[in-house]
């Protein structure tokens, strides 16, 4: 609003893909979506399946982590806690005010609002990301009208953003 923007591209890497994704699928009620066009890199949005083992590991990962918390003394080993147990993304949330967000969004699969983005998207992903595996974006491709999977096989979760960031850019330049 500041800005007097009404349409804009979104280019969104992980969290911030899943920000551009709800931008991008406003139900049909709302006025037409702010998202011009759409780049999601190694995003997130859709359930990843996981074996019962994996998912076991992490509640017992949890109940440790809870645990352990609640017998913290002082900010100082809740921080270290919090780097132990806890993602990248989720130990970088607290230092931006964002922890609520990010554990409320973090798990929410976006999987029925896909089929209304009617921007054009395209979704980057690094073969060897393991924190967002090419298998969510090649899934969401299937949900969005239209959608283009690239996959750069060679980057993870993060190398996609730094060695990659040449061949995301010209990704995105050859499409605006």
């Amino acid at each position: 609003d500041a800005f007097r923007l009404t349409r804009f591209t979104w280019v969104g890497h992980s969290f911030g893909a899943r920000v551009g994704l709800s931008l991008a699928a406003r139900p049909a009620s709302a006025v037409e979506s702010p998202v011009e066009r759409l780049f999601i890199i190694a995003g997130a949005g859709v359930a990843r399946p996981r074996p019962v083992s994996h998912r076991l590991r992490g509640k017992i990962n949890g109940w440790r982590f809870r645990m352990r918390k609640a017998m913290a003394r002082n900010e100082a080993e809740l921080i270290a806690l919090e780097r132990r147990f806890g993602s990248a993304d989720y130990v970088q949330s607290r230092a931006l005010g964002l922890r609520d967000i990010f554990v409320k969004i973090v798990g929410e699969d976006q999987s029925d609002a896909l089929p209304r983005i009617t921007a054009p998207t395209t979704l980057i992903y690094g073969g060897r990301d393991t924190e967002t595996p090419p298998e969510l974006g090649r899934r969401m491709q299937a949900l969005i009208p239209g959608a283009r999977y690239v996959e750069c096989p060679e980057f993870d979760h993060l190398s996609i953003l730094s060695r990659g960031r040449h061949q995301i850019a010209t990704l995105i330049s050859e499409q605006i």
